[in-house]
């Protein structure tokens, strides 16, 4: 099913009008009712969804953006829902800046896979240059449509050769972050990731009869890290980096994790989930 047959224009609002983040998660899960495959949906059951999702992190991914998401039972299609908001709502954002622009998305039980890829479709669109500003001013919930829908095919390929990249590497000790760190990637439109592991210091030096009486208590888990790696535009580092850190805290201070951003001068081929 394309990402054009999920949004439907009844389902898409102008200038939204909301007081914090429950009254706006409230007015978009109203708008996604309009939508024909949500005719039988359960609102309680779309917000309980919407809030538990919250809870594990705020959606709203910087930049005035936020993609509030959910899997609702009992859903058939994916439903997609647009808003904007001129004053703009507090979201409690990675950024810490009030969100403007949001995107719903209310996805069939058992299609994760599906579900990332829209995810990642609309964050590869919305970081195409004007496309926000573009919805941002458009006065009409029609005019909000369009400004998203007419840029959907060029969206599939965001990572264009003429902005400079850089080479981000995450190492990791605690594998319970890299889920959240990667779902925090296809948030921002960053799909195409690699993960490799990779061995602390310890892994080896603890084999040394010398350091073997002071390191014998680590074992192989301590030891062993995940490393994550993933082209990022340049324009997007302090986003991405502070994103980073909302899950992991501040890097500086945390032991057992490293994040390295390198300028690449040239690549060829792509990782992508698509």
């Amino acid at each position: 099913m394309e990402l054009t047959q999920m949004i439907h224009r009844d389902c898409c609002r102008a200038n939204i009008l909301a007081d914090g983040k429950d009254n706006a998660l409230e007015v978009l899960a109203d708008l996604a009712l309009r939508h024909p495959a949500a005719q039988n949906a359960d609102r309680d059951e779309i917000l309980k969804g919407l809030h538990a999702r919250e809870k594990q992190g705020s959606t709203g991914i910087g930049g005035q953006i936020a993609i509030p998401h959910t899997a609702v039972k009992g859903l058939e299609h994916f439903v997609v829902v647009m808003a904007s908001s001129q004053k703009g709502v507090e979201f409690e954002a990675i950024d810490r800046k009030r969100v403007r622009l949001f995107f719903v998305i209310l996805a069939p039980e058992g299609q994760a896979s599906d579900h990332l890829k829209v995810l990642a479709n609309i964050s590869r669109t919305l970081s195409l240059s004007g496309v926000k500003q573009e919805m941002l001013a458009a006065p009409t919930e029609t005019a909000l449509f369009e400004a998203f829908v007419c840029h959907l095919a060029s969206g599939q390929t965001v990572l264009q050769k003429k902005e400079e990249m850089s080479l981000l590497s995450l190492y990791l000790f605690d594998e319970d972050l890299i889920y959240d760190v990667l779902e925090l990637f296809l948030q921002l439109g960053l799909d195409g990731a690699n993960i490799s592991e990779s061995f602390g210091m310890g892994e080896y030096i603890s084999n040394i009869p010398l350091f073997a009486g002071f390191l014998g208590f680590m074992n192989d888990r301590t030891n062993r890290s995940k490393q994550i790696q993933v082209l990022i535009p340049k324009s997007r580092i302090d986003v991405v980096v502070e994103g980073i850190e909302s899950i992991t805290g501040d890097l500086d201070k945390k032991q057992g994790a490293a994040l390295m951003i390198t300028p690449v001068l040239l690549w060829k081929g792509t990782m992508k989930l698509m």
